[in-house]
């Protein structure tokens, strides 16, 4: 908005409700525009609210100037805004490499600006992550020269940090040093802006998938190769699944989250996101299995951090509807205590899994809205199913649905 209008906006806190969740007053006295609010996300989105609503304004993904006048006009009266859950989460994984991979710094700052002005307030930080699996593999004596044969190309690293792609292609070679070094850097501002704000991101984890060097540094170890993905050649996917019954996989998990912590300056914000079967199926469909392979992963990120919470997608439910049928998507979500994981019910407004699914078998989860694939665009929604059905799902979730997503 700009330093002219500090003068005209005064900020105070108050403490949370007595359910945890956010609220703000919105009041005009004496020429200024005074916000009351339990967080800092609270209070960006009671602003947003004062422009859309009073100033006739917003801001936008594409950072359009605000259209403010020189004295911010009164409310016509007071207003509270409080929201219905605890977590608003932001961001597909997928976003990553669709949108964010030739971003730099000046446009992540206005989007985490963009993000606070809409009461984000658990927005996922996947930016840069290769530094982390670099110098996690290095103490396993995986070469440099190896993971970057093993890293998708930077517009492709959504799909090969969930293990459905490896290696680049074409005649610039392997992810350049530098570019991953340059990425761990922005994400270092990314984490230290999101924290001004009050925020929890949601940080990577390891889900299973290797570079091919360590299969061979470790013979003995149980792996096997996923399924052809997507239709890309197999030297560029089949990638090697470490099997979560292996004690190597809970030691390289943990050893992940250890390394990720002491890159962060010794940060973390204990809520990890991770995907272990994304578009592909587990080799056997043996109940004790799917348990075993989810604890695992829980177990890895407790290992190094007793208080890590997971947030998994529920797109494979969905996805591979075929496949996960109720009790198998029991089995694999019985491997972690309630208390450890949220779902992302990925697409609840059009193909809701929570609804078919006992709200998940007991897991908390969000809501989530799915609205462009791989950035198609369309002018068209249901908009009074948008604006009900959160809150119908949320009476309907006894109690489970615990947040809004935009993903």
């Amino acid at each position: 908005m700009g330093p002219q209008y500090l003068s005209q906006i005064h900020l105070e806190t108050e403490p949370l409700e007595e359910d945890g969740n956010d609220a703000a007053m919105i009041d005009f006295q004496e020429g200024q525009l005074i916000i009351t609010a339990t967080s800092a996300t609270a209070m960006g989105h009671a602003l947003h609210r004062y422009l859309k609503d009073v100033v006739h304004t917003q801001a936008d993904w594409d950072n359009h100037e605000l259209h403010l006048p020189t004295l911010l006009p009164p409310m016509p009266s007071p207003a509270r805004i409080k929201k219905t859950s605890q977590i608003t989460y932001y961001l597909n994984v997928v976003t990553t490499s669709y949108s964010f991979w030739t971003w730099g710094w000046t446009q992540w700052e206005k989007h985490i600006d963009w993000m606070v002005l809409n009461g984000i307030n658990m927005p996922l930080a996947f930016t840069g992550q290769e530094k982390i699996w670099l110098e996690t593999f290095k103490k396993y004596n995986v070469s440099t020269s190896s993971m970057q044969h093993f890293f998708a190309g930077a517009a492709f690293q959504a799909w090969g940090r969930m293990g459905n792609i490896r290696d680049s292609w074409g005649p610039y070679g392997p992810i350049p040093l530098e570019f991953i070094e340059d990425q761990y850097q922005l994400q270092l501002r990314i984490l230290a802006r999101m924290q001004e704000f009050g925020m929890v991101p949601a940080l990577p984890a390891f889900a299973g998938h290797v570079p091919e060097e360590l299969v061979k540094l470790f013979p003995h170890a149980t792996v096997r190769q996923s399924s052809q993905w997507g239709g890309f050649p197999e030297q560029f996917t089949c990638v090697y699944m470490l099997d979560p019954t292996d004690p190597l996989y809970l030691d390289i998990g943990r050893t992940f989250i250890e390394e990720q912590t002491r890159l962060y300056g010794g940060y973390t914000s204990s809520v990890y996101q991770t995907d272990t079967y994304n578009e592909l199926l587990p080799h056997t469909s043996d109940p004790a299995y799917l348990h075993a392979s989810s604890k695992a992963v829980i177990d890895s990120m407790l290992a190094a951090d007793p208080k890590a919470v997971w947030i998994m997608q529920g797109w494979l439910f969905s996805f591979m509807k075929q496949y996960w049928t109720n009790d198998k998507i029991e089995a694999y979500l019985g491997g972690v205590a309630n208390n450890r994981m949220i779902v992302l019910d990925l697409w609840s407004d059009s193909y809701p899994v929570w609804s078919t699914t006992s709200n998940y078998f007991g897991k908390p989860w969000i809501y989530c809205v799915l609205h462009t694939f791989g950035g198609n665009l369309g002018l068209h929604g249901n908009l009074p199913k948008l604006a009900s059905d959160p809150i119908t799902s949320k009476a309907a979730s006894a109690g489970q649905m615990i947040g809004i997503g935009l993903t």
